[in-house]
């Protein structure tokens, strides 16, 4: 009987402890582990993408402009400004660089009094080409004088006529850079004076290659037409050419024989 005792005895402690148990893992189960709420977040190896973000053009140095205008683009140095003062004269240049002074062009001066007497002032900024290689960011500060209000086409017309006006005077610059530097080239080819060459013509023509049409033996040209200048210099009363394209390079043709020089495109 006593032995009978014990093990009813000992078979309900066997059932509470088993109850217990499983009671104990159903609620561990359904609680979060302390690892999973403070596991670290996990970064892949790799590169960080970001939106590109476009550059922000240079403050502009005239408190007095009538008309400021920028762009900048993505490279660092496609960043170009100019700025009209009270005396109606152009400043120009690119952004970190010192503005060179220059005058407006007659029908230039008519178009901005034009716009200075009819619109009042606004600011004015926009991204062209946006999410492309010739994306631009532009920025006008225009400080009319007039009673209309400019809408958003007069406003890019304007800034239109100001890249134009930019245009035109880098252009001029260029032309100039490079005649001076073909007249300190050949002076110091044939031995004399900078002051001793003397420019004859500048003209705007189309080269048959990226080689300016000078061929040279084992050299590739891309055979592709050239937006460029030909330049022409007198000194110790004998013509010389140059050849340049609209980015600064530049060659001469003193010593090449006529099978490797080819003339410019005939528009």
């Amino acid at each position: 009987m006593q032995k009978l005792l014990w093990f009813v005895g000992g078979f309900i402690v066997t059932l509470g402890l088993l109850a217990a148990g499983g009671l104990w893992a159903i609620h561990d189960l359904n609680r979060p582990s302390a690892a999973a709420a403070v596991a670290p977040t996990v970064t892949l190896p790799g590169h960080a993408f970001s939106p590109a973000e476009t550059p922000t053009p240079q403050p502009f140095e005239h408190a007095d402009a009538l008309l400021a205008w920028s762009s900048q683009g993505i490279e660092a140095d496609a960043c170009a400004r100019l700025e009209i003062d009270a005396a109606r004269q152009a400043h120009f240049g690119r952004c970190g660089e010192g503005l060179r002074l220059a005058p407006l062009s007659q029908a230039e001066l008519e178009s901005l009094l034009l716009y200075l007497v009819r619109y009042r002032p606004f600011d004015y900024a926009v991204l062209e080409d946006a999410a492309t290689p010739t994306e631009q960011a532009v920025q006008v500060a225009f400080r009319g004088q007039g009673g209309q209000t400019a809408n958003p086409q007069v406003r890019a017309n304007i800034s239109a006529w100001a890249a134009q006006v930019y245009g035109r005077l880098a252009a001029t610059e260029t032309r100039e850079d490079l005649q001076a530097r073909c007249r300190v080239d050949l002076a110091a080819r044939l031995g004399i004076a900078p002051e001793q060459v003397r420019p004859l013509q500048m003209r705007e023509v189309r080269w048959p290659d990226a080689c300016l049409g000078i061929r040279e033996a084992g050299v590739y040209c891309a055979r592709v037409p050239t937006t460029g200048y030909q330049i022409t210099l007198l000194a110790d009363d004998q013509v010389y050419e140059y050849r340049a394209d609209t980015y600064g390079k530049l060659r001469a043709t003193m010593g090449v024989s006529e099978p490797y020089l080819l003339p410019p495109l005939v528009e």
